[in-house]
């Protein structure tokens, strides 16, 4: 196989939400490409030669894939650029943000530095293991998935459940964090509406659906699975917004000056002039949204951008988590330091799988 370009011809019947993952895969990642294309409903064969490709009368669309110049051509000849509108970057991206996360959970800001991938600290686990941040997150794309990209609740709720019950989705087959509110919720069947069930519970895992065409009232639905009040729910909303305008060629600077809500989301709009030490990175779901919204604003590189959500403290691996979901689509994971998280990163299989 050639080692700077592909050929990948989809078979008819692909359904719309694989489209936008193969659309948006990082290009550079063939064994990527090959595991999605073994693993999911995607029907389709990658080729050496494009003259191969390109006589596949029974496949929908061939499509020309670069390691270098990050670009997708379709059989009509349209290039596209994928650096910011790629599913697996985001997903990746949001995975590597929380296993960078993971050893300092609950340490305060200034008592740590995170500079790589490590193991151990507040959970004892292996470098490169994530969390229930992602294992909730390729839950809800795992659904997304089996359904064809649209919102079934208890098909995801069933996911979830899964989780809970150390069946599927975790890191190293071990459930290690959960958070008050997702499990009450899961136990009980009931979703948590109170006023101090405002963590950030649902917003962790809640991107996939910005790769949808689904309306803000299922956006709301798959929060209330565990978090049912309406800031938790607005929160969601926000993020999916902003992640789908982040695809569609906004830069965050661009998109920040718009987010005019009342409060407890008026700070949005003005977030990227405030000051780090007017950031609160607590597991409420207002602060988590600021903060990631925030380090995306500030900081010019996946890295510096994973690694300042990180290092805010307190709720690290949601920060990082929620934080490095955008920075995945906005910079993508053609990095060295990118790269580097990726070979530690655990499970990897897993969350490909789901995609």
């Amino acid at each position: 196989m050639s080692n700077n370009m592909w050929h990948v011809a989809l078979e008819p019947g692909t359904t719309r939400m694989q489209d936008v993952i193969l659309a948006n895969l990082s290009v550079n990642d063939f064994e990527l490409i090959g595991l999605l294309l073994s693993t999911s409903h995607l029907k389709g064969k990658v080729f050496e030669t494009e003259s191969d490709c390109r006589p596949a009368g029974d496949h929908k669309w061939c499509f020309t894939c670069y390691t270098i110049g990050e670009r997708i051509r379709d059989g009509g000849g349209t290039m596209m650029n994928t650096k910011k509108n790629r599913y697996a970057d985001a997903m990746y991206g949001l995975a590597i943000g929380d296993a960078l996360g993971v050893p300092y959970e609950f340490k305060d800001r200034g008592s740590f530095e995170c500079t790589e991938m490590v193991g151990c600290g507040s959970h004892g686990q292996p470098a490169g293991t994530w969390s229930d941040d992602t294992s909730m997150t390729i839950a809800t794309a795992k659904s997304l998935k089996d359904c064809d990209g649209t919102v079934n609740i208890k098909n995801v709720t069933d996911n979830f459940l899964r989780w809970s019950n150390e069946e599927d989705f975790n890191c190293n087959g071990e459930l290690f964090d959960i958070g008050i509110a997702t499990s009450t919720a899961l136990d009980t069947g009931k979703s948590q509406t109170g006023e101090f069930d405002n963590g950030n519970g649902s917003l962790m895992r809640i991107l996939p659906l910005a790769f949808t065409d689904c309306t803000d009232d299922e956006i709301r639905a798959v929060s209330a699975i565990t978090h049912g009040h309406e800031i938790s729910m607005q929160a969601c909303v926000i993020y999916v917004h902003v992640a789908r305008r982040l695809l569609a060629g906004e830069t965050i600077q661009e998109i920040i000056p718009t987010l005019k809500f009342a409060k407890p989301f008026d700070r949005l709009d003005k977030i990227d002039q405030l000051s780090v030490d007017r950031i609160s990175s607590t597991g409420f779901v207002v602060h988590t949204l600021e903060a990631s919204l925030w380090v995306l604003a500030k900081y010019d590189s996946f890295k510096d951008t994973v690694l300042a959500a990180v290092n805010l403290g307190d709720d690290t691996d949601t920060t990082g988590a929620v934080a490095g979901g955008l920075a995945g689509i906005v910079y993508g994971l053609e990095s060295d330091f990118a790269k580097e998280c990726m070979a530690v990163l655990r499970s990897k299989e897993m969350i490909a799988e789901c995609l």
